[in-house]
């Protein structure tokens, strides 16, 4: 069995484990929700485009009636990490298989 872990690493702290996921895409999501409410957290020197695309990323992620491909989760993590990595923060979702 596979589960999947939400970690984020700070520069002023080490690697924290958020979340344990039993599905890849309930991980991502996670990681883009706490991700983008991150980059809200620190929105000073983001340019107008990054701040609205993440502005409505974080609407579409927690809006309930709004399902995401994985696909999608993907880009917008993909995304969405670059702009932490200016921040000097990391997000990570990390696989790990189960043994009996």
């Amino acid at each position: 069995m596979k589960v999947y872990t939400v970690a984020i690493s700070r520069p002023w702290d080490d690697k924290e484990t958020v979340s344990v996921h039993i599905t890849r895409k309930g991980a991502l999501q996670v990681a883009c929700a706490d991700g983008l409410e991150m980059l809200m957290e620190c929105y000073e020197g983001m340019d107008d485009e990054d701040l609205t695309w993440t502005e409505n990323s974080l609407y579409t992620v927690d809006n309930p009636n709004h399902s995401l491909t994985i696909k999608e989760l993907d880009a917008m993590f993909n995304y969405m990490e670059q702009l932490l990595w200016n921040l000097e923060i990391g997000i990570e979702v990390l696989q790990y298989t189960l043994q009996p």
